[in-house]
């Protein structure tokens, strides 16, 4: 067991570049290998699989436009989440799992960092995808599980006081290097101390609309208990313009979800409307004659 720990520690690539007399390229090299794997596994963006293949439809078109686990579960509901969610912390912990195995301990904040842009920009979808925020929670709890402890900890604190997702995100994001530093302060190691400024800066620049959105006091706040958007039958909502809509489908995002049984609320022209109207006068009509039906 404590070999284990200890090459993973340290890695097993590098300790055969160390004993082989090997240059700081060598390390560097095989640490953007682990980068190059963190982002591959990242660009495998869960919450656009499952909306795809579960329910027919692309959950960038709808909500926030994010592919990622909380527009999902606004979006098709919490078995959605879940799976986006589970999703997301095996990718990461995998590519994180395979850098650390082969580079150490740092090479595991390498990998996690590089998994974030591949969430975010995903080469297999466009380069649109998600805000990395459980990529990132995920590299912290396997490669320092008492410093995710403390940002968990901040994180649902700031969501059970103001139950908004995105102010949670970006406080736990913003104490992150901060406590990771602390906990390092002995042995700071220089790679990884700027990994965790970049991987804060990453989550907190991603969070832009959302902080546009707070300022306005027009963020919405998150509940496990919403009625989703589209169930299995996705036949019966499409994609529209959200500057288009009124009422409680505004919310100032650019992108969101109309139903069609709902042309009130919407502002959507209901097609049948004119049909139904034509109906209804010349029945009306027949009737003033006295014709019967």
């Amino acid at each position: 067991m404590n070999s284990f720990v200890e090459l993973i520690s340290k890695g097993y690539i590098r300790e055969q570049i160390v004993s082989a007399g090997g240059g700081i390229w060598s390390i560097v090299l095989a640490e953007a290998l682990c980068a190059i794997i963190g982002y591959l596994f990242g660009s495998i963006n869960t919450a656009l699989i499952v909306s795809r293949a579960f329910y027919g439809s692309d959950v960038r078109e709808y909500g926030s436009g994010n592919a990622g686990m909380t527009n999902m579960f606004r979006t098709y509901g919490s078995k959605a989440g879940v799976f986006t969610l589970l999703g997301d912390m095996a990718k990461a912990a995998i590519g994180v799992f395979i850098a650390m195995l082969l580079m150490g301990q740092p090479a595991g904040y390498i990998a996690g960092l590089a998994c974030m842009i591949g969430h975010t920009f995903p080469v297999f979808f466009g380069f649109r995808g998600g805000k990395g925020v459980v990529v990132a929670a995920t590299t912290i709890l396997v490669v320092d599980p008492p410093v995710f402890l403390c940002v968990i900890a901040i994180f649902i604190g700031a969501v059970m006081i103001t139950k908004i997702m995105s102010v949670g995100s970006i406080t736990a994001a913003f104490f992150f290097p901060m406590i990771q530093y602390a906990f390092h302060i002995q042995r700071p190691y220089f790679p990884t101390v700027v990994c965790s400024i970049l991987m804060c800066c990453f989550v907190i620049a991603a969070h832009r609309p959302n902080i546009q959105r707070l300022l306005k006091k027009e963020e919405k706040q998150f509940s496990f208990r919403s009625r989703p958007l589209i169930t299995a039958n996705a036949d019966v909502l499409e994609p529209v313009r959200q500057d288009k809509a009124v009422g409680p489908y505004n919310s100032g995002i650019s992108v969101g979800t109309a139903p069609k049984s709902y042309p009130a609320r919407t502002g959507i022209k209901d097609p049948n409307s004119s049909k139904k109207k034509n109906k209804k006068s010349k029945m009306k009509k027949n009737k003033k004659d006295g014709k019967k039906f």
